[in-house]
């Protein structure tokens, strides 16, 4: 377990963005590799729901940099590269299904919340629980705070029926928290929407010409 995880800190330490910008082809095979080796020793042995959000965390930290400088500088993924970044995805996923029980299905509920959530404070009205400052506060700047609420109002609109029994419910309800925000489901809902976010290899690095 604790070998697993120094492995993951290793790599995390030693290859900065820095470093990356000097790094070739195979480079980024041999770093895959052992991000996957460490989190197949990780699987198998014992662990608790702290330790698999805590490897989720940095292997998705890992895969997520190597995604950012690959295709830079003519640096570009290898086929087996991208056989191996599908593969620790794979077993992300797994981790999140089998130690936190965090499926598509409580995911795309979760996002329904939220979105309706987003699209009730952004039309002006504070739901229970909720002060007047506590939608923008969650985002840096103007573009941002534009963007979460053209996409909420668009989903509500798209979506008006439910939508409207949702808000009717609002007055049933003391208070409906954003899942992602609030409850002890916030941590594994946020490293679901991480991992979902690495889609596959092919599409998000660099291929050899």
């Amino acid at each position: 377990m604790q070998d697993a995880m120094s492995e993951l800190n290793d790599l995390l330490n030693s290859y900065s963005s820095v470093a990356m910008r000097v790094m070739d082809c195979r480079g980024f095979e041999q770093y895959f590799g052992r991000i996957l080796a460490a989190v197949g020793r990780f699987r198998a042995q014992p662990r608790d729901q702290k330790q698999s959000e805590q490897l989720v965390s940095i292997a998705s930290l890992l895969l997520e940099r190597a995604v950012d400088h690959h295709g830079k500088g003519d640096r570009y993924a290898t086929s087996d590269a991208v056989a191996v970044y599908d593969e620790i995805v794979r077993l992300l996923f797994e981790i999140l299904r089998g130690d936190l029980q965090m499926f598509e299905s409580v995911y795309e509920d979760a996002q329904v919340t939220s979105l309706f959530l987003n699209a009730v404070r952004a039309s002006g009205i504070n739901p229970p629980g909720y002060s007047a400052n506590r939608y923008t506060s969650r985002y840096s700047d103007k573009d941002e705070v534009e963007a979460s609420r053209t996409k909420a109002l668009g989903y509500a609109q798209e979506r008006i029926e439910e939508f409207t029994r949702f808000v009717y419910n609002l007055d049933r309800n003391n208070q409906i928290y954003d899942p992602f925000q609030h409850g002890d489901r916030s941590a594994a809902l946020s490293l679901f929407k991480r991992v979902r976010s690495l889609r596959p290899g092919g599409e998000m690095l660099e291929c050899q010409p």
